[in-house]
């Protein structure tokens, strides 16, 4: 019994760290979500929060969205949805037909994510003279929402 106990323990540790390695972006939204979830439930209660983690299962059930790395919801509020995700990337679209049929969404917003930005500046940046540098692009009113999250927007 010892000696197929140490095959079946790095077999299953190996299985593991696969399945979390496959399943890391979403996990990563998962932990900004339930990070947000102390302040979220002082300011608003928790039927926003009960919304907006529907919505956030709808994403994670997809597999086309599950393994999405650009891709987030930035706020929810009072049906309109704005998710974080670059308009231009086939993972908007799909974002937008899995997200339709989520309960409680009207409406849904495309932002591009900070970083998207960030990088696209810095690409124009390099391309000649008149560029504006990224620090320029992320003075935005989408990206400050996107980046203090909804709770500390309002405040």
């Amino acid at each position: 019994m010892r000696r197929l106990r140490h095959p079946l323990k790095t077999t299953s540790r190996l299985v593991t760290i696969a399945w979390l390695w496959r399943n890391r972006h979403d996990l990563l939204r998962w932990a900004r979500f339930a990070a947000r979830v102390p302040s979220e439930v002082q300011a608003r209660g928790f039927n926003h929060l009960g919304a907006e983690a529907r919505v956030r299962l709808a994403l994670t059930a997809d597999p086309r969205t599950r393994a999405a790395k650009d891709l987030d919801i930035a706020s929810l509020e009072d049906g309109t949805l704005v998710v974080c995700t670059p308009a231009e990337k086939p993972t908007a679209q799909v974002a937008r037909e899995v997200l339709a049929g989520a309960p409680g969404v009207k409406e849904i917003r495309l932002v591009d994510p900070p970083r998207a930005r960030a990088r696209d500046a810095r690409s124009s940046a390099g391309a000649g003279a008149g560029a504006t540098g990224p620090d320029e692009t992320l003075a935005t009113p989408e990206d400050d929402t996107y980046a203090l999250g909804p709770a500390e927007a309002r405040s």
